[in-house]
């Protein structure tokens, strides 16, 4: 897609955050937001614990972090992620930051998923073909943010028929994207992340289910614990600690829904403490392990 801005008309700009329209719909846990802010705005590596996320990307100078790659955003780029992946955006100058982002939770969707169709294929088989962000033709880019205002349209009624009109939305807009998906065979160009952080992003993959202590990683890294712990922070933008938490709750939860016991999970995922792992899970995910395996 072109490198210009795609600005809505009608958009209104603040030198704050601000959110044009936000709303979640309760019976069928999906949440909307479309926002905009300028500012230096920094956000840590996170996932979104039970929820899918669809990211609209409207304008701003931002690079997005999935895991160990990065991409440069252009207006009109769509952004999908599971609840697998840790991500942030990375925003690179005062340039007004918008974006739609829609969270849902997938296990409302399985109804719909009759084979061969499933209407979650975007989310559960792009990693094999790389399609995390989608950029978009002009084309696309309206019929998407036609759909998207769609949402916004539908939540201004107040008869009582929103909520019911807000979940039909979400799935026009998935079977939408699925299309999307299907036709898209030229995944968005990566560039590379600072090779310090590649190094230890790959050997925390590699050795997720090993003690991987601020000593350990020093001593295998070759890096001292001080440097190693102050660039960490300074570009992921989280300790170490608190990543290796999260990469392990998301191997954790990618386990038990391919069907692996809630003992395995904790030890293959590396928590190796039972106890701990129940506490963490829980409060990460809002509840325990043995909980999110029965909803998957």
């Amino acid at each position: 897609m072109d490198s210009y801005a795609i600005i809505p008309a009608g958009t209104v700009r603040s030198e704050r955050t601000m959110d044009i329209c936000k709303f979640k719909n309760q019976p069928f846990d999906i949440f909307y937001v479309h926002a905009s802010h300028t500012g230096n705005f920094k956000y840590d590596f996170h996932y979104h614990y039970n929820n899918y996320e669809i990211l609209f990307f409207l304008s701003g100078d931002v690079e997005f972090n999935i895991d160990k790659k990065t991409y440069i955003l252009k207006p009109g780029d769509l952004i999908l992620l599971n609840y697998f992946e840790l991500h942030k955006p990375f925003i690179k100058s005062s340039a007004p930051y918008e974006r739609i982002m829609i969270n849902f939770n997938p296990h409302l969707l399985k109804i719909f998923n009759i084979t061969p169709y499933n209407l979650l294929n975007c989310f559960d088989n792009r990693l094999v073909t790389d399609h995390s962000v989608m950029n978009l033709n002009r084309e696309q880019y309206d019929d998407l943010y036609k759909i998207m205002m769609e949402f916004e349209d539908v939540h201004k009624k107040t008869n009582g028929s929103n909520m019911i009109l807000e979940f039909i939305t979400l799935v026009r807009l998935l079977v939408f994207i699925n299309d999307l998906f299907e036709m898209n065979t030229d995944p968005k160009s990566m560039d590379k992340m600072p090779v310090c952080l590649q190094n230890i992003l790959t050997f925390i993959d590699d050795h997720i289910h090993e003690d991987l202590t601020l000593e350990h990683l020093s001593r295998e890294l070759f890096i001292s614990q001080q440097y190693l712990s102050r660039i960490f922070k300074s570009i992921a933008g989280m300790n170490l600690h608190k990543y290796i938490t999260m990469k392990r709750l998301t191997l954790a939860k990618k386990l038990l829904t391919q069907g692996e016991s809630v003992t395995d999970a904790c030890m293959m995922s590396g928590f190796n403490n039972y106890a701990n792992f129940i506490k963490v899970f829980k409060k990460y995910s809002g509840m325990t392990p043995g909980q999110f395996k029965n909803n998957t």
